[in-house]
């Protein structure tokens, strides 16, 4: 293991150790901004790890708001074992992770996932969505970075050159990681298709209901 990987085991021990208190579905993705991209969110590679209610995993990897993926990196993927989304609730390469796999498991293979697409680094400011959970609680131990309205967090820097990539971070433009809202029409629709069936679903937040309908009820 090289050095640099020995950068993310904290957090890859923080994120088990959530994951371990859940006993039901949950996943967490992780975007990155990197200096080589000027912390440009968009295109910016991002992994996902979830785990099914019947207990298998998906690690899912992509660029952000983006197709547009590098000469060859399909047939990586796919000669790793990872697959193309094979209907409306998948995205981007998936890899799926059977019975008994660890939360480090689908960490390493979307890490590794994520860098056929795009250069990652442990230098990289990282953008989190955790489901349900707490994430300021979560992620309190790995430098959490206020831009805008959201939250950004980097491994193990101290001192100035933290501070650089903060000033350099706060340079950036301005693309928050968040799904867009829905249309009047879009909301009504989902409502009509399944309040029969989720007796609560017209207190659904637009990110619920976004959530839902690209990654299945």
């Amino acid at each position: 293991m090289g050095s640099d990987a020995y950068r993310w085991l904290p957090l890859i021990s923080a994120l088990t150790e959530e994951y371990d208190s859940r006993l039901d579905k949950w996943r967490f993705t992780i975007f990155f901004l990197s200096k080589s991209r000027s912390y440009e969110p968009f295109r910016s590679p991002y992994f996902r790890v979830a785990r099914k209610a019947d207990g298998r995993g998906l690690v899912t990897t992509g660029l952000f708001r983006s197709r547009n993926f590098p000469a060859g990196a399909s047939e990586t993927l796919e000669g790793r074992g990872w697959r193309t989304a094979s209907n409306k609730y998948e995205a981007d390469f998936l890899l799926d992770l059977h019975t008994g796999w660890s939360l480090s498991d689908g960490f390493w293979h979307g890490l590794a996932g994520a860098g056929t697409l795009a250069e990652v680094s442990a230098d990289d400011f990282l953008h989190f969505h955790l489901d349900d959970a707490d994430e300021a609680t979560v992620l309190a131990n790995f430098n959490p970075t206020t831009k805008g309205d959201f939250v950004y967090h980097h491994l193990d820097g101290e001192g100035r050159s933290l501070q650089k990539s903060r000033v350099a971070l706060d340079l950036a433009p301005l693309d928050p990681h968040v799904k867009p809202k829905l249309s009047f029409e879009e909301r009504e629709s989902f409502l009509a298709k399944h309040k029969s069936s989720i007796p609560d679903v017209v207190n659904w937040t637009d990110v619920m209901i976004i959530e839902a309908e690209t990654y299945g009820l």
